[in-house]
């Protein structure tokens, strides 16, 4: 039992001295025993093709240690899943498609009426009234898409300072310096539905999950004065 105990100390440390002595770095040219194909040593997390062989049960060839991470043969031309690319402005077209239907209420032909196909009613507002730049109060469902920014200064105060326009169920468009501001912090709820905003019979208030301004966006020269503002919940 002894000798048996000893024979396998050695061979544990023939085996420790064996890696230290072909011990090879992060970055150093391996050559794959299994297909004679080279290779680069890398960590085992930064080796896609290694992480899926340890899945089959296939162990990867090892280079070394790093500490205690595993340095290993990884083959150089592993297989990049390519993404597929959208085309610019697929996503807006898209966009534009879906919500262009909700100005419009289909509603079913007359008994009278020969045509048995559905009538679309346009229910956007002025469509056929040039918009009002003079100052003058919006109409009732004139702008549906706009949406009034608020910010909470103190518990039970609210500032209404910005505006923004409806783009999807839970983004408001609106400008980056909108999204926060230097007395009343950042902004926090977005009213939408009313042409004025005290109105408490139609309006939604809705609570502000994220801002997101442009990447580019500096506050002292305003360029790229363009952000976007995240709802906690979706729009109705």
């Amino acid at each position: 039992m002894m000798l048996r105990a000893n024979y396998l100390r050695i061979f544990v440390v023939v085996i420790i001295l064996n890696v230290a002595h072909n011990q090879q770095f992060i970055g150093d040219v391996c050559t794959l025993k299994s297909s004679g194909a080279s290779g680069v040593c890398k960590l085992f997390i930064d080796c896609q093709q290694a992480r899926e062989d340890i899945q089959k049960h296939v162990y990867p060839q090892t280079c070394g240690f790093e500490g205690t991470q595993a340095i290993v043969c990884c083959p150089e031309n592993q297989k990049i899943q390519q993404k597929p690319k959208r085309q610019p402005g697929e996503i807006s077209q898209k966009k534009c498609r879906e919500y262009s239907a909700y100005i419009y209420e289909v509603t079913k032909s007359p008994v009278l009426l020969i045509s048995t196909t559905d009538l679309k009613r346009n229910e956007c507002g002025h469509e056929v009234v040039k918009l009002i730049v003079g100052g003058e109060l919006a109409g009732r469902k004139e702008f549906p898409h706009m949406a009034v920014i608020g910010f909470e200064p103190s518990a039970n105060e609210k500032k209404w300072l910005c505006g923004g326009t409806i783009i999807s169920k839970q983004y408001i468009l609106t400008a980056a310096h909108c999204l926060s501001h230097h007395e009343h912090g950042e902004a926090k709820y977005v009213r939408i539905g009313v042409s004025d905003y005290n109105d408490k019979n139609r309006r939604q208030e809705l609570t502000v999950e994220e801002r997101i301004p442009h990447p580019q966006y500096r506050s002292s020269s305003h360029y790229h004065d363009i952000g976007l503002l995240k709802l906690e919940v979706e729009a109705k």
